[in-house]
């Protein structure tokens, strides 16, 4: 194995085992004394964890997948490349404030102080717009609602959910054809979901 002829010396050890480890010690008249000391060395936890779509302002999910062999991870710091404060816990949330690519980085730590860091490119998306038009609305006839709502980027828009606010259920798909039975005025509400997970 290596040695050294430092005072105090260090080694990296490249798989996890116990080492006996010797220190020989000679003073100036040639008399020496020796001593042996059994280091063991931990396996390093692995890193891990996932996200769902980020999107603009609103609260992203980050879900830890590290992993640990004979030992227990006990501390996780998150930092997610935008300036703000580290978040120390297991699972987060982030909310960010202007879209772009951050490096979000978490690092694990075992009860034997051993620690791991992955670094993960995270693409913040902007939010899709919702809007829509309809025709002429009369009691009692189809009234058609007609989406023109736009995506950003390369994202399209995966899902629809339209609230007509007169105790029916909600519909789904872009151009839904509703009828009142009652004439008044209604708050329409529509709910779009791209297919990056962004919802507006």
């Amino acid at each position: 194995g290596r040695s050294s002829e430092l005072l105090n010396p260090t080694n990296t050890y490249e798989l996890p085992s116990t080492y006996p480890v010797r220190l020989i010690v000679t003073n100036s008249q040639g008399c020496s004394a020796e001593t042996t000391l059994a280091v063991n060395v931990s396996p390093l936890p692995f890193a891990n964890f996932t996200t769902s779509g980020v999107c603009l302002g609103q609260d992203a999910t980050f879900t830890d997948l590290s992993s640990s062999t004979f030992s227990n991870i006990n501390s996780w710091r998150w930092n997610f490349g935008d300036g703000t404060s580290e978040v120390r816990a297991k699972n987060t949330t982030h909310r960010y404030t202007s879209r772009g690519t951050y490096n979000v980085f978490l690092t694990v730590t075992t009860d034997n102080n051993c620690s791991d860091t992955i670094l993960k490119q995270i693409v913040v998306n902007d939010l899709p717009t919702a809007n829509f038009g309809a025709n002429t609305t009369c009691q009692g006839t189809p009234t058609v609602f007609i989406d023109s709502s736009r995506a950003t980027g390369l994202a399209r828009i995966v899902s629809y959910e339209w609230n007509f606010n007169d105790g029916s259920s909600t519909e789904n798909g872009p151009s839904p054809s509703k009828i009142f039975a009652n004439a008044g005025l209604y708050s329409v509400r529509l709910r779009i979901t791209d297919s990056e997970g962004c919802t507006n």
